[in-house]
């Protein structure tokens, strides 16, 4: 089971990566989603959002996918997940979405 301490460096590092420089309406939709009490929508949207990034990288569309899968880590960093059966689902879409983008 992963520990609370990889779940937070694990978020501490998507950030350091992916960077926290979002749009004014992209931080009123972030700050919407990261106060948000169901944890398993904020999960399925950001697994949406890799897999349209999936679609679009098969299709040949690079940076569109790339910013799906941002959209997507961004949304993972910036909620705090509470119930392990979460954290060890955002550990599992966190790491695949950061292995996609090393794709490129």
């Amino acid at each position: 089971m992963p520990s609370l301490e990889i779940y937070e460096k694990l978020k501490k590092e998507i950030l350091n990566l992916i960077g926290d420089d979002v749009l004014d309406d992209d931080e009123l939709f972030l700050n919407l989603i990261s106060i948000s009490e169901d944890s398993r929508r904020v999960l399925n949207l950001a697994q949406e959002l890799k897999e349209k990034g999936n679609t679009l990288f098969k299709q040949g569309h690079m940076d569109d996918a790339l910013e799906q899968y941002g959209y997507a880590q961004l949304i993972l960093a910036r909620y705090n997940f509470v119930k392990e059966n979460d954290r060890i689902e955002f550990l599992k879409l966190a790491i695949c979405i950061l292995m996609n983008c090393c794709l490129f």
